[in-house]
Order: C-alpha cells, then sequence, then structure tokens
C-alpha cells in the first residue's frame, strides 16, 4: 500500500509525536540454534526458562498488548472472567483513559488457575492479578525479564554490583 488506509481514521488516533519508537519484537518462529533450526521460537524459548509468575505476566502482555505498569497495576476487581473482559482503569493507565479489554481463552486459563493462592483461597478483589504469591504488588520485572531474555537466547546472564547487567551481557 501508497498509505495506512486507517492513519487518518477518527476512530484510532495516534499521538505520532509523542509515540515512542520500538523496533523489539519476538523474532519468527524458525531460529537457529548451534546450526539447528528450532520451530518452536522466541516466545516459547522465553517462556521455558521464566518462572510460573513472569509466564503469566509475559502471557498477559502478548494476550492484551498492555503494558508493563498496567499489568502490575491489575487488580483482581478488574477481571470479570465470566464476561471474558478486563479493565484497565484510567489512574494506572499510561494514557488516564479506562478501557475494557477482551480476555482471550489462553489468557483466560491462565488466569483462572492464578485465582488463588498458595493456601487455595480465592484473591480478593483488591489483590493484584499480576502480584506475588499472597497477592501483593510487584513493583518491578526488569530483572527478571532481562535474564528470562538472555537464558532464552543461550547466554549466562552476569550482574554486576547494584544489580546491573554486565556490559558482556548487554551486549
Amino acid at each position: 500500500l501508497l498509505r495506512n488506509p486507517i492513519a487518518e481514521s477518527e476512530t484510532i488516533r495516534h499521538e505520532s509525536e509523542r509515540a515512542a519508537r520500538r523496533s523489539r519484537r519476538l523474532t519468527p518462529d524458525t531460529f537457529t540454534v548451534d546450526g539447528r533450526l528450532d520451530h518452536a521460537g522466541e516466545e516459547r524459548r522465553v517462556l521455558a526458562v521464566a518462572n510460573p509468575a513472569m509466564q503469566r505476566l509475559i502471557i498477559g502482555a502478548l494476550e492484551t498488548g498492555m503494558r508493563r505498569g498496567e499489568l502490575l497495576s491489575l487488580r483482581w476487581a478488574d477481571v470479570d472472567l465470566s464476561r471474558h473482559e478486563l479493565k484497565v482503569r484510567a489512574e494506572t493507565s499510561k494514557s488516564r483513559k479506562m478501557r475494557i479489554l477482551p480476555i482471550s481463552a489462553r489468557l483466560a486459563g491462565i488466569l483462572e488457575m492464578a485465582r488463588t493462592d498458595p493456601a487455595g483461597r480465592a484473591f480478593g478483589p483488591l489483590d493484584y492479578v499480576f502480584g506475588d504469591a499472597v497477592g501483593r504488588k510487584v513493583k518491578n520485572t526488569k530483572k527478571t525479564w532481562a535474564t528470562c531474555v538472555l537464558k532464552a537466547h543461550g547466554h549466562a546472564p552476569e550482574w554486576e554490583a547494584g544489580g546491573k547487567l554486565s556490559a558482556a551481557s548487554r551486549a
């Protein structure tokens, strides 16, 4: 196409001057590892090395397109599994606008399994969906994410004092 057919749509509004430019995307399903063809793809490799909490967060991001901060702020009161919807509250959204998002069958299954704490009690409405084991808010997942990506690509992450990724691992 010579131009984007929805770029001038009144339904979809763009803030192109303020939009963040992203170049990092999941790689296609074919990836060479040690001379072998791996059809699992980057998503499967990252999920394979992630702990269960990070797996839920990754699947939540992939299935909804929500930002990390929006996912980490999501409470069980915002989830309606019977209607397959979740609500991103205005106060937790970057745009400061409330929105309702559909929950895919894949994400619904993940959320259903995560609905209870380790003692088997259902989380309360104010507990965090992507929180810790007892529903408390998780503040940051950057180190866990970096570790998963490096391990998924066959690298052992090295950390410096102060929790910074070493120059070799960053490269």
